[in-house]
C-alpha cells in the first residue's frame, strides 16, 4: 500500500484519495497509527486520534486535499509525521 507522501507525488487531485484522507482508520494520521499503534493512540472505539494536535492536524490535512492545496497537504503531513516523533520521544 502506498504511503501518503506517495500519493501527494503521484496524484494529488485523485478523489479516491480525498476519500481515503476522510477517514481516521485511512488517512495520514491512520497511517501513523498502522506505523506506531503503541504512539498513535486512538478512543476505546477505535475511531478517533486520542491526541487533540494529531485529531486537528488530520483534520486540516483532509481540508487542504478537499480544497486540492497540495503543498499545504504537503506542509500537514510534515507536521504530522512530526507530532509522532515527538510523542514517541515524550513516551521513553
Amino acid at each position: 500500500m502506498k504511503t501518503w507522501r506517495e500519493r501527494l507525488l503521484e496524484d494529488p487531485c485523485d478523489e479516491a484519495m480525498v476519500v481515503m484522507a476522510g477517514h481516521w482508520s485511512t488517512c495520514s494520521v491512520g497511517e501513523q497509527h498502522e506505523l506506531y499503534p503503541s504512539v498513535v493512540l486512538y478512543n476505546d472505539y477505535n475511531t478517533l486520534p486520542m491526541d487533540d494536535v494529531l485529531r486537528d492536524l488530520g483534520c486540516l490535512f483532509y481540508e487542504a486535499l478537499l480544497d486540492r492545496q497540495l503543498e499545504e497537504a504537503t506542509k500537514l503531513l510534515d507536521a504530522i509525521e512530526e507530532r509522532v516523533r515527538n510523542l514517541q520521544v515524550s513516551r521513553v
